[in-house]
């Protein structure tokens, strides 16, 4: 994980404390507890790409003002970051709450070096598709059910992103693309800025 950063959000004992200590052994180029998007936004200045490791809480939603903060922010560098819910009791409205929440992964038990490395570095050098609607921001979940779906809409269009990270440089927005939005709209669609 030379060249990235890690940003652990959540408390700073207990699951927190456990996270801190996982992502040290890790070899992240440095570890930071992050409470803020200023926090964030100092990491990402530091290191090209950072993971956002979330650690258990009682309810994930506790983060959603966090998670909101990352997936709204103009910067590409930070909307797109890869975060990641580290879940100890993997109980299936967690899991649900998470996958709907946006997450780009949720971890279960066990959290060996190996086994976390594996995970978080397919998040790393593969194109990713991203879907963008009023009421979700986060990664492409239909792969998980082998159907080619439409993506869920609240009353708005869609806009799917197919983005690629890497610790030299950063992340990268391959392809934009407004799905469902009237021609004008479709033509007008720009890119967030960097």
């Amino acid at each position: 994980m030379n060249g990235i950063g890690a940003l652990v959000a959540g408390p700073r004992t207990g699951p927190g404390e456990g996270l801190m200590d996982v992502s040290n052994d890790l070899g992240f180029s440095f570890v930071r507890h992050c409470g803020s998007l200023d926090g964030l936004s100092a990491c990402v200045a530091k290191a090209r790409l950072c993971f956002v490791l979330f650690a258990e809480t009682a309810d994930p939603r506790s983060y959603a003002g966090l998670l909101e903060k990352v997936r709204a922010a103009k910067s590409r560098a930070i909307r797109f970051l890869p975060v990641v819910y580290f879940c100890e009791t993997p109980r299936p409205e967690v899991i649900v709450t998470c996958l709907g929440m946006g997450f780009d992964d949720i971890l279960t038990m066990p959290f060996t070096a190996d086994v976390v490395r594996a995970r978080l570095r397919q998040q790393i050098g593969r194109t990713i598709s991203y879907f963008e609607t009023d009421t979700y921001f986060g990664p492409d979940r239909r792969r998980l059910s082998g159907k080619q779906t439409k993506p869920r809409r609240g009353d708005g269009n869609a806009r799917r992103y197919e983005i690629s990270r890497s610790p030299t440089s950063g992340i990268t927005i391959l392809r934009e693309k407004v799905i469902g939005a009237e021609p004008e709209l479709a033509q007008a669609s720009l890119l967030h800025p960097a």
